[in-house]
């Protein structure tokens, strides 16, 4: 299975997703493959009854469209090519998972593999790992070094498994974890996110899970697919112009969008939060807007969702521009 079919999903073992879970799921698939499609993204506010509860939605609905890309051969020596002198990379060394630091990427270092990895192993020994060995062995950390770490022996590494790789496709899954470029990029309360992403109990087809089974931080295994915006963050893949920021709550939006210009930013309000905050969200977005003579262009993605058949839900409003 690559794409779930987000009403077969039920909650609370017979209960169908109610309406905003519907569509804050369906968004945030509409908004991942909006990016793909496009090569770049949009600004949205919405007011919600819940911002934290949506966000669990949305953000599994974003992975899952991300999940539907085909990862091919292209796309894998390209985020390899990325890597620079330093960085640091998990690699499977018989039994044994190692820390190592990168030192090149050649093409057509062989006859047998069109690309190679280098890396440094122990006592100044350098690896040639090849290209049909990097799902298996290699998993990018996104952190890098300004020297070359020697090789040491990692106990922690733990491969996904339960409810992910039983909705997903376990290669696919490998896939991504090798990759480790994150569908979506977060700014909220991290300790509060993380205490209530058990509160649903999902049911797709015969596998039960809970949104703390399918959104991944990394944080207590290699695989990745939400990623927790930190200041001063070593481990960190730098977010672009078609990448998604989740800004979860007016005071983290308000704090920091400046910071973000270029990337398209999803800032969820919830309806609950102090008033005060919420009107200077709005006041901002609204100088953002005048200032740097951005586009409002709600009217355009209601006019795609409709397109698309997703339903806008009462009590949800939103702004879009760009």
């Amino acid at each position: 299975m690559m794409k779930v079919e987000v009403e077969e999903i039920y909650y609370s073992h017979d209960k169908r997703l109610e309406p905003w879970m519907l569509f804050s799921m369906k968004l945030g698939r509409f908004l991942n493959k909006y990016s793909r499609a496009n090569k770049s993204t949009f600004n949205i506010y919405l007011s919600l009854p819940n911002a934290l509860t949506f966000s669990y939605f949305l953000s599994h609905g974003i992975f899952d469209a991300h999940m539907e890309q085909t990862i091919n051969r292209p796309m894998i020596a390209k985020r390899f090519q990325q890597l620079e002198d330093g960085c640091i990379v998990y690699y499977l060394d018989g039994d044994k998972w190692k820390r190592c630091s990168v030192q090149g990427v050649l093409k057509d270092y062989t006859e047998s593999s069109p690309w190679h990895l280098v890396i440094a192993n122990n006592a100044g020994v350098k690896d040639y790992v090849p290209y049909y060995k990097w799902e298996t062995h290699i998993i990018i950390t996104n952190r890098k070094l300004n020297r070359i770490l020697n090789a040491r022996v990692v106990n922690n590494i733990e491969k996904i498994s339960g409810p992910l790789t039983e909705i997903y496709s376990s290669r696919k899954i490998n896939q991504r974890e090798m990759l480790n470029i994150p569908s979506l990029y977060i700014i909220g309360n991290r300790t509060e996110f993380d205490k209530h992403s058990n509160c649903f109990c999902l049911k797709y087809k015969d596998v039960k899970f809970y949104h703390e089974d399918i959104l991944k931080d990394g944080s207590t295994q290699t695989f990745r697919n939400i990623q927790w915006v930190k200041k001063d963050d070593e481990d960190t893949y730098p977010v672009t112009g078609s990448d998604w920021l989740l800004m979860i709550g007016a005071a983290k939006a308000v704090a920091r969008m400046d910071e973000f210009k270029s990337v398209g930013k999803i800032m969820l309000n919830d309806q609950f939060e102090n008033a005060d905050t919420s009107e200077m969200l709005r006041d901002a977005i609204e100088q953002d807007i005048i200032l740097n003579k951005k586009s409002i262009i709600t009217a355009e993605i209601i006019k795609q969702l409709q397109d698309e058949q997703i339903e806008i839900p009462k009590g949800v409003s939103f702004l879009a521009w760009k």
